[in-house]
Formats: C-alpha cells, sequence, structure tokens
C-alpha cells in the first residue's frame, strides 16, 4: 500500500496543472499568454488580475527568491506586475519553506490571432481537466488492483 501512495504522489507531480491567462495587448488582435506551473502542485493557487498574476500559497515562506521582480501583498501572497514580465520568455519563483520548496514557473508567449468574441478570456483548463480525469482512472485501477492482490495473498 505504501508503494500505491508513493507512485500516486509521483504521477500528481508529473501531472501539475497549468493554468493559462490571456491578456489583451495595445492592438485587439495581440494577446499575451501566460502560462503558470507550480512544482509541486497544491501549494500556490494563481489568480488573473488586470495588472498582473497574484499568486498565493497556502503556507507562510520563510524565503522568497525570484528571477523577476514582485510585490509583496502579504505574508503568504505575491504580485507579479505583468509590466515586468519580457515577451517570450521564462521566469522561475521559488517558495521556501523550512520543509520544503516549491517553484513557480511563468512562461510567456505572444500570439496574433482574430478577435473571437466566444472565445473565454479568463482561465484555460480544457486540458488540464483532461489530465486530471486520466490520472483518476489510472489511480482507480491502481486502487482495485492493489485490493485484488491484497486478497490474494492473504488466501
Amino acid at each position: 500500500m505504501r508503494e500505491l501512495f508513493l507512485l500516486i504522489v509521483a504521477i500528481s507531480n508529473v501531472l501539475t496543472p497549468s493554468y493559462t491567462f490571456h491578456y489583451f495587448l495595445g492592438s485587439p488582435n495581440q494577446i499575451l499568454l501566460v502560462n503558470v506551473t507550480s512544482i509541486p502542485s497544491g501549494f500556490i493557487k494563481p489568480y488573473n488580475l488586470t495588472n498582473g498574476i497574484l499568486l498565493i500559497s497556502n503556507f507562510t515562506p520563510t524565503n522568497i527568491s525570484s528571477n523577476v521582480t514582485y510585490k509583496l501583498v502579504n505574508s503568504s501572497a505575491i504580485l507579479v506586475p505583468l509590466y515586468d514580465l519580457q515577451m517570450n520568455s521564462s521566469a522561475r519563483i521559488n517558495f521556501s519553506s523550512t520543509s520544503f520548496n516549491i517553484s513557480v514557473y511563468l512562461s510567456t508567449s505572444v500570439e496574433n490571432r482574430e478577435i473571437n468574441i466566444s472565445y473565454p478570456s479568463s482561465v484555460d483548463r480544457t486540458a488540464t481537466n483532461h489530465r486530471y480525469f486520466l490520472f483518476v482512472i489510472f489511480a482507480l485501477v491502481l486502487l482495485i488492483l492493489s485490493i485484488l492482490f491484497g486478497r490474494r495473498k492473504r488466501h
């Protein structure tokens, strides 16, 4: 059972959720895409603001280091302004605690596309939801197999 738990933890770290935020630049058909990935997942929650990205941790970090400037909102939240992100680049923010480290990766890219009225300007999570669905199915299959093999050993 311990091996199953370690396998699930390892796979969940690989299937980290990725958030993509869309910002309209000077012209209406230029869109800045900011992809936010937290490793390991579950400790940092990004929020899409008009002037930047708010990163809120569910713990109080002892140290925050980054290669991009940020504003400290409170003891567990920082704001990364949009004007500090360079186009087609990536940034890394490390949240350190006494027991673990969390890395948040921000990658930016610019897309030229036509304006579509039905296109959502909020978070695009379709690919992430599919990955979670496959992970849940995989975890259930592993759980059923471990239960079956556990019963087989008892007989």
